[in-house]
């Protein structure tokens, strides 16, 4: 009798498993089978006006034209043969798991260091310090945290052209202000102007990508007072800039 159930049992199991098995197959058939129409599937941008980056652009002319590339840090020597041992090394003592969220701790106390001796400013390696894949990261990351929707950021044109889209794929509304010719300088009078209760973060970025300009130490101290000043609680947000 037991073993009359279980075989009952086994055939019902096997029953429901090849109607299941038929149904999936009749679905994978259904979904893809051509689009009647014969029409890609229709994929809206959030950002529809925002093209190539530019440094695709730039190294595609100076491919095309057999230019100097300045548009971007390709190195035009091979790597250190110390670094390719030391990476060989460190791989097959282990070190090839995923790094914690924030970095490697070891890591993160060596920048504390360098920023400490550097800067003379001491940074907790836990709190103040995370490790990402880029400068691009690094600000996206930084706007995606502190900008909201309908929250507004100050950028200074000419810009990296990572600033905008991704101001405005986090909700927030960039205002762009041009730097004055020809040494492309802030115009504060224009930025204390422009800022409302609205007004979140301001993008710095010294030496300023891609005009090489500095900003002065009258001028840190004037945003600074602007910072002091805002009603809001504004951010200043200093973006890195690659030296080739």
């Amino acid at each position: 009798m037991l073993g009359t159930l279980n075989l009952d049992n086994a055939r019902s199991q096997r029953t429901e498993e090849d109607t299941k098995s038929t149904k999936c197959s009749i679905s994978l058939r259904r979904s893809t089978k051509p689009n009647p129409v014969n029409k890609p599937t229709d994929i809206k941008s959030r950002l529809p006006d925002v093209g190539t980056s530019i440094f695709t652009v730039m190294s595609r002319m100076a491919l095309e034209q057999g230019a100097i590339n300045l548009s971007q840090g390709f190195p035009d020597f091979n790597v250190s043969k110390e670094l390719i041992s030391l990476i060989h090394r460190n791989m097959e003592e282990g070190h090839n798991q995923y790094a914690p969220m924030a970095g490697v701790p070891s890591l993160r106390r060596i920048i504390s260091e360098v920023v400490g001796k550097s800067y003379h400013r001491k940074t907790d390696p836990e709190t103040e310090i995370t490790i990402t894949a880029g400068g691009t990261e690094a600000i996206f990351s930084a706007i995606a945290a502190l900008v909201g929707q309908g929250d507004e950021v100050i950028v200074f044109d000419p810009a990296y052209d990572s600033y905008d889209p991704s101001i405005r794929l986090n909700g927030g509304l960039p205002v762009h202000i041009s730097l004055r010719p020809p040494a492309f300088a802030i115009d504060w009078d224009v930025v204390k102007a422009r800022i409302t209760p609205r007004t979140r973060m301001i993008m710095i970025n010294t030496p300023h990508n891609p005009s090489g300009s500095v900003l002065s130490e009258q001028d840190l101290k004037t945003l600074e007072e602007i910072a002091l000043k805002s009603m809001n609680e504004l951010f200043l947000t200093r973006s890195p800039i690659k030296v080739c």
